[in-house]
C-alpha cells in the first residue's frame, strides 16, 4: 500500500511557472482546490477556467472540492457563536465524502494537494481544517511553504503551541494541561481567528 501523505500548498507564493515546477518536483497527481470561491482578482492564473486548464496541460489532475473542504459553508448547524466551527464540520456527510475520496484515491497510488491561497499553512484553513483531519487519520501532512520546501504538521502545532501557550514551561501544578489539551486548545483558538463568520460578507443562511 503506498505511504499517507498528503500535501497542502498556498498558491500566492508563486508565479504560475514555480508553482507548477513544485508540483513536480513533489511529483503530485491531483491538485484538490479548496477554495469556496476559486478566483482572484489579483492571482489570475489561479482562476478555476485557467488554474484547471494548465493542470491539464502538466496532466495534473484538477478539482474544486469548495462544497467537501471550502471555508465558507453556511449551514448553521456547523456554526458555534456565529463562527463556523471546523471540528463540527469536518463531520458532515460532504467532508467525510471528501476525505473517503482523497483516502481511496492514496490507495491507488495517487498524490494529492490541497491548494488555497495563503502562503502560511498555520493561518489558513486548508491546514487547521482540513490537513488536520488527515493527520488525524493517521497520513505524514506536508506543508510547503514559499520557498519550496514544507514543513511537516507536527512543526506546524509547535508553532500554534508557541502562538498560544508561550509560557507553557512555566506552569504551575495546578494550571499544568498536558500537549495534547494544549494543541486541541490552540486549534480552536486558530479556528475563533479565521473561521467564516455569520457577519462576513457573502454569507447567505
Amino acid at each position: 500500500m503506498p505511504d499517507k501523505i498528503i500535501y497542502t500548498v498556498g498558491y500566492s507564493g508563486f508565479t504560475i511557472e514555480n508553482f507548477v515546477a513544485i508540483l513536480k518536483k513533489y511529483e503530485i497527481s491531483c491538485l484538490i482546490d479548496v477554495r469556496s470561491i476559486p478566483k482572484s482578482n489579483y492571482y489570475v492564473d489561479y482562476n478555476i477556467e485557467r488554474i484547471s486548464k494548465i493542470m491539464n496541460q502538466n496532466k495534473i489532475i484538477y478539482r474544486n472540492y469548495k462544497k467537501e473542504f471550502g471555508a465558507q459553508q453556511t449551514e448553521i448547524k456547523y456554526f458555534t457563536d456565529n463562527v463556523l466551527d471546523f471540528v463540527k464540520f469536518a463531520k458532515s456527510p460532504q467532508f467525510l465524502n471528501g476525505i473517503q475520496k482523497i483516502e481511496s484515491g492514496t490507495d491507488l497510488g495517487y498524490k494529492f494537494v490541497l491548494m488555497c491561497a495563503e502562503k502560511r499553512p498555520e493561518i489558513c484553513h486548508r491546514n487547521i481544517m482540513v490537513a488536520r483531519q488527515f493527520y488525524k487519520r493517521g497520513f505524514e501532512v506536508r506543508n510547503i511553504l514559499e520557498d519550496g520546501s514544507y514543513v511537516k504538521q507536527d512543526e506546524v502545532e509547535k508553532n500554534l503551541l508557541e502562538k498560544y501557550f508561550p509560557n507553557r514551561n512555566q506552569l504551575s501544578l495546578f494550571e499544568m494541561q498536558n500537549e495534547k489539551e494544549m494543541i486541541e486548545e490552540s486549534y480552536r483558538r486558530r479556528n475563533i481567528e479565521i473561521g467564516y463568520h455569520t457577519d462576513d460578507e457573502g454569507f447567505d443562511e
